[in-house]
């Protein structure tokens, strides 16, 4: 007999108990709020039939779950594919409407069948009468001229019998028992004395093991405290030795200075190209005479550059070595002229280095040997390319059949904003998804 039917998910109950009495069952209430779902859920567990419509919007699993007297639970569940759990055990990979061997022997909801003719004693559609009802009379003659056997109800009336008389030797045998049992209970009645006393014996054992954990847990506070003592003296002392020290020196700005350091720097190192080249220009002999004065002068002129770009740096030289705060900045037209000639100089001359480089890694091109590969791999490089163009043409196509579908599904949802079977509001993203499932099931 069945005694809770639990639905989740199922047609219109999201999550659904019935707890069922003795007898018969009666669900009563108004039009469209799932009294036939029970029936269609009950006959989906036991047939496994066609459940393609049973499962709630946006839900990914639906379940029927039935408890029977006998102790035996039975489940249904849909994810992808229909499977049973029966009594903790799954089974699975059933095919379509196939239903576990045991699940007739643990449900007991099968049709009964007789001469290639199916029999259904326990459902019915709502609009169509039940069982034999709807049967011609010569079924119905048929099937309870079968079932009228008179031996088999004899057989039944002396098995209860006999379970009747067994049922009354055992009473004999329980009362002789509970005399027996009465008497012994006389001997034993010191007893609930005894186990108040062992009660209060254990009640102050268990108080003890309190007081030790506590008296433990003092100890180890006691050693935190101590601990914590030490760590606080040696914090102390920190603070008092830091409390001695001075305060930050005051720092100056000092971005100017590292200037003017760079660019002192910068003038020493071209002294000393400078002082170089001048050592190396005493060496040279005197020149003899040209006519043409325009390289000599130029020449001079360099000569000229470089001696006033010495004289400068020998001057900062000694101005730094004596220098004790911010030196005074003196105009410096001339050297900062020069300076930005000579970093033009250098990035003109780091780009045409750069540029040497990539002309120097260029290769000759060589000339091609094979040309009918190459007319071969140019052909079906425009194979490619057409076949692309078709590609793009195709989803092209494809877009726009989507548009116009997306188009007629805006207006189908305009028609029917609620889903007939559970009552959900529906939307656009809703329906593509069922739409998704659907075709991934089948």
């Amino acid at each position: 007999m069945i005694r809770k039917i639990v639905l989740q998910n199922f047609m219109a109950h999201e999550s659904t108990e019935l707890q069922l009495a003795d007898g018969l069952n009666v669900l009563v209430g108004p039009n469209n709020i799932g009294k036939s779902t029970i029936a269609v859920a009950l006959k989906t567990l036991a047939r496994n039939g066609n459940s393609s419509f049973v499962q709630r919007h946006d839900a990914k699993e639906c379940s029927v779950i039935v408890t029977t007297s006998e102790g035996h639970t039975i489940q249904w569940q849909k994810k992808k594919s229909p499977s049973y759990i029966i009594n903790g055990e799954v089974k699975d990979r059933l095919g379509r409407g196939g239903t576990p061997p045991e699940l007739d022997e643990t449900l007991r909801l099968a049709p009964v069948e007789f001469e290639d003719k199916d029999f259904e004693p326990h459902f019915g559609e709502q609009k169509s009468p039940i069982f034999l009802i709807n049967r011609p009379p010569s079924q119905i003659a048929q099937f309870f001229s079968t079932t009228s056997d008179a031996e088999r109800l004899v057989a039944m009336q002396r098995l209860h019998q006999r379970k009747k008389g067994d049922a009354q030797s055992q009473l004999k045998f329980l009362e002789d028992a509970n005399q027996e049992l009465m008497q012994h209970s006389e001997f034993l009645a010191p007893v609930p004395l005894l186990a108040n006393m062992v009660s209060q014996l254990e009640e102050d054992l268990e108080r003890i093991s309190r007081l030790d954990e506590e008296s433990a847990q003092l100890l180890v506070d006691l050693e935190n405290w101590k601990k914590g003592s030490v760590e606080a003296s040696c914090q102390n002392q920190k603070l008092n030795s830091l409390e001695q020290l001075r305060g930050l020196p005051v720092f100056y700005e000092e971005k100017p200075l590292a200037t003017f350091l760079a660019q002192v720097e910068t003038a020493e190192r071209e002294c000393e190209q400078t002082q170089t080249l001048t050592t190396e220009l005493s060496k040279v002999i005197a020149p003899p005479a040209m006519h043409r004065t325009e390289p000599l002068e130029q020449l001079y002129e360099q000569l000229e550059r470089a001696h006033q770009l010495h004289t400068l740096g020998a001057i900062r030289s000694r101005c730094i070595a004596n220098l004790v705060g911010p030196p005074e900045v003196l105009p410096e037209s001339s050297v900062a002229h020069w300076v930005n000639e000579y970093e033009v100089l250098l990035q003109t001359a780091e780009q045409s280095r750069a540029q040497w480089e990539k002309l120097a890694g260029l290769q000759i091109p060589s000339q091609p040997s094979d040309t009918e590969s190459l007319q071969m791999l140019i052909d079906a490089m425009h194979s490619h390319l057409q076949a692309s163009e078709a590609l793009l043409s195709s989803q092209a196509k494809i877009d726009e059949e989507s548009n116009r579908l997306d188009r007629l599904l805006v207006e189908w949802l305009k028609a029917n904003p609620t889903c007939p079977t559970c009552g959900t509001g529906l939307t656009m993203e809703m329906m593509r998804r069922q739409h998704f499932h659907a075709g991934a099931s089948d």
